[in-house]
């Protein structure tokens, strides 16, 4: 009976000890990097996790500075999901130096950044709406390489359920359109941003 409690005892420090030092992101990242991110455009429709409205058609190349903390993210494709149909461009860019331009990111210290960035969903049907946005981002760093993924986290520091940021109201989008960033990103000493 005592070692059945002693066992009990050693497995609870030990699933103690592993709950404590396990931790989501990686603070204070430092470099340049470049890789691939694959976009799902999320619509916060009342069913668990939203609906997905729009999905990449490929990955597309990301690039971040932590040193200088600005990003840039290539624009692409989405396919539009039903009941919307057909393909669309979308740009990604800075607020005031418009489409293509690097963009600020913010390191919270806890494995958590926000990118602040224009996106322009080229959709004609919708008068190609065009919204100051941001996303916030859980990066971890496992060596040289990143694994990236939105997380979800709206303007006033609630959740909805919902992978990725609700664009504000006013900005012409049919729906709430929460941008779901994910993928993977190397060290990388060519990266030359032009940071704001």
């Amino acid at each position: 009976m005592k070692s059945r409690k002693s066992s009990l005892v050693l497995l609870l420090a030990a699933l103690g000890l592993a709950a404590t030092t396990a931790m989501a992101g990686t603070p204070g990242i430092t470099g340049t990097y470049s890789g691939y991110y694959d976009l799902t455009v999320r619509h916060d429709s009342g069913a668990p996790g939203g609906t997905a409205m729009g999905i990449g058609t490929q990955s597309e190349l990301w690039e971040f500075d932590f040193d200088q903390k600005c990003a840039w993210f290539s624009g692409g494709i989405v396919q539009a999901q039903p009941p919307m149909s057909g393909n669309y461009d979308y740009t990604v860019g800075n607020f005031v130096r418009g489409e293509g331009k690097t963009f600020p990111i913010d390191d919270h210290g806890d494995g958590t950044y926000t990118v602040y960035y224009r996106f322009n969903a080229q959709n004609p049907n919708f008068n190609s709406p065009v919204a100051n946005v941001s996303s916030t981002l859980e990066i971890t760093q496992s060596g040289t390489s990143l694994v990236i993924s939105t997380i979800d986290m709206e303007v006033d520091d609630e959740f909805n359920g919902v992978v990725g940021t609700v664009i504000p109201t006013g900005y012409g989008f049919p729906f709430t359109a929460e941008r779901d960033w994910s993928g993977d990103a190397w060290h990388d000493t060519g990266v030359s941003l032009n940071c704001p």
